[in-house]
């Protein structure tokens, strides 16, 4: 068998980010021909599949039942254990930490195993022998069921451990492997088991959502990555490995798509419920009663009862905690929100207002910052713009003038009343309501379409200046009816395309030349090439190309982008943004 050169993907850790406790991806890569740059990311395909999560359970060695599964690891454990859990006798904590873990370090357990086992059958079909010596012990069972695969399909393997990306549906993963044998191109999952063999429903599903996948990265074999398109495949196939051997199921690929399909939807339809329930969630209607505060003094038998107070120093108590209590519904101090306000321009200012927003919850405290906060709100807005700020090594020197109420000592207190400090959620919402006012006249799926259009997702459609102009360019050209945009419908409903003249529509827009003269189709190309370059898009070869997208169509002939007349240092005021 001659060895194959296999096309690998770059570690997919470049392209995993934690959202929330749950593993989400993105793509840094700059913009290209394939795809452009982008700031959005998406639900792993693993996070999708815990839709259709159902809690797997293990039967018990003497065969009276089953019990669930991370119950089991942790009885496993602990009867291979019981000296390293007996030494954290006097530490009940770190046992119960050590014991609860177990089941994590089991599963990561098995996705080292699982790639040992990519890494047999990959050298494998290359034609060269595996060495039990090299291989991790928890991996060498499986060698003789690898051979056996290897020897009874002869793959030529051509894709290995590629992150894919479907931007469109919005989600992406690493799928195992792209092989050929058996004359097709097949998809694969491999799965090797403790037990017997199987293939299961989110499985089948899982491989329907790779081969959906929009684009895959590749390694440049240069320590960078590039995009590609998603190779066609014929099918799918789960291959189950134990110790006794293998088994292969072939899965239809277009019932998988469905399945997958059906589980995004059903994650996403969980997800609008988790949310609804949170936006649902009042007040406690019973509030909390601040503590009653210590007295400081002897109060034992000889100086107790009734005038015990009198015997109290007049000399300052030390500060008591509980006097700074407040309830549910205290009111935050003007200082404190200023100093909050203060805090949050801070990180926006240095360009960590994504990060921000990542964490910020709005319905525990919709933006924009204002004087109906309470202190509990305060606060935990605060402990939000702690974590970003320790994330990016930031500080924020102002003391909280809850702190400084409670220990004077703390820090001097400025009997200056605050400067009023500029709250950037304020003009989001400016810009949110302008929007809603612009819009008011489409449907639900219009809209959708329209923000769509404007680079918007319902994952992030947060509204400012830049897309609000968007916004506006499109609805301009919508309700011209020789605009250079239009909606036009089908089975899945309203797109925003260009419209069938939109090049000669985006020249006609391009005045500013000497005495107001048109500037034509080079001047609607420069001002489509800026655009494009700020929207992070592939700059455009020809005013056609550039009116292939309905954005820049639309920016273009609503007169936006820097004409060509002016210098490259001159700036543009539009809506109260500088470009």
């Amino acid at each position: 068998m001659t060895a194959v050169t296999l096309r690998r993907g770059p570690d997919p850790d470049l392209f995993r980010v934690d959202h929330y406790g749950a593993r989400w991806y993105r793509d840094p890569l700059p913009a290209c021909d394939i795809a452009p740059a982008t700031n959005d990311k998406w639900p792993s395909v693993s996070t999708i599949k815990k839709a259709w999560s159902k809690p797997y359970r293990k039967k018990l060695p003497d065969g009276s039942r089953t019990v669930p599964l991370d119950a089991y690891w942790a009885a496993e454990f602990v009867v291979h254990n019981l000296d390293a859990v007996n030494a954290l006798a006097g530490d009940p904590a770190a046992a119960i930490a050590l014991i609860c873990d177990a089941g994590g370090r089991t599963l990561n357990r098995a996705a080292q195993r699982g790639t040992a086992t990519h890494e047999i059958l990959e050298t494998l079909a290359a034609g060269q022998d595996v060495h039990e010596v090299d291989v991790p012990d928890d991996a060498r069972p499986y060698i003789p069921a690898c051979r056996a695969f290897i020897a009874d399909w002869s793959p030529r393997f051509l894709f290995t451990e590629v992150v894919a990306i479907n931007r469109t549906l919005g989600f992406g993963g690493t799928f195992d492997c792209i092989a050929e044998f058996a004359g097709r191109r097949w998809i694969i999952d491999y799965k090797s088991r403790g037990g017997d063999h199987g293939c299961y429903e989110e499985e089948i599903a899982q491989l329907g959502g790779y081969s959906l996948a929009e684009y895959i990265v590749l390694d440049d074999g240069a320590g960078g990555a590039y995009r590609a398109p998603m190779p066609e495949v014929d099918g799918a196939m789960v291959v189950s490995l134990n110790a006794d051997g293998y088994a292969a199921y072939p899965i239809d690929l277009d019932q998988a798509q469905a399945a997958f399909r059906s589980m995004h939807v059903s994650w996403r339809e969980h997800r609008a419920g988790q949310k609804a329930a949170r936006a649902a969630r009042g007040k406690p209607m019973i509030p909390t009663r601040s503590p009653a505060v210590a007295t400081h003094g002897a109060s034992d038998g000889a100086g107790g009862g009734e005038g015990a107070a009198s015997t109290v120093t007049d000399a300052p108590s030390p500060p008591a905690i509980a006097a700074t209590v407040r309830t549910d519904d205290t009111p935050a101090s003007p200082a404190r929100i200023e100093w909050l306000r203060g805090r949050v321009a801070a990180i926006s200012a240095a360009g960590h207002e994504p990060d921000l927003l990542a964490r910020w919850d709005a319905n525990m405290c919709p933006p924009p910052i204002s004087a109906g906060y309470t202190d509990e709100q305060v606060s935990m807005a605060a402990s939000w713009c702690a974590a970003v700020e320790a994330d990016h090594e930031m500080t924020w020197p102002a003391i909280d003038p809850l702190i400084a109420e409670a220990f004077p000592g703390a820090a001097p207190v400025d009997e200056t009343p605050p400067a009023p400090r500029p709250d950037p959620w304020a003009d989001a919402k400016m810009w949110a309501d302008r929007a809603k006012a612009l819009l008011d006249g489409f449907d639900e799926a219009e809209i959708v379409a329209i923000a769509a259009a404007a680079g918007m997702s319902k994952d992030d459609s947060r509204m400012n200046a830049t897309r609000y102009r968007n916004l506006e360019a499109i609805v301009a050209q919508l309700g011209d009816p020789n605009g250079a945009v239009e909606l036009a419908y089908d089975a899945y409903g309203p797109h925003v395309v260009p419209a069938a003249d939109a090049a000669a529509r985006m020249a006609e827009a391009c005045t500013g030349g000497p005495d107001g003269k048109r500037l034509g189709r080079s001047a609607a190309l420069a001002r489509a090439k800026a655009l494009a370059k700020d929207l992070g898009l592939p700059a455009p070869r020809s005013l056609v190309k550039a009116a292939e997208h309905p954005l820049l169509a639309a920016l273009v002939a609503a007169g936006h982008g820097t004409p060509t007349t002016t210098t490259h240092n001159t700036k543009e005021t539009a809506h109260g943004e500088v470009r």
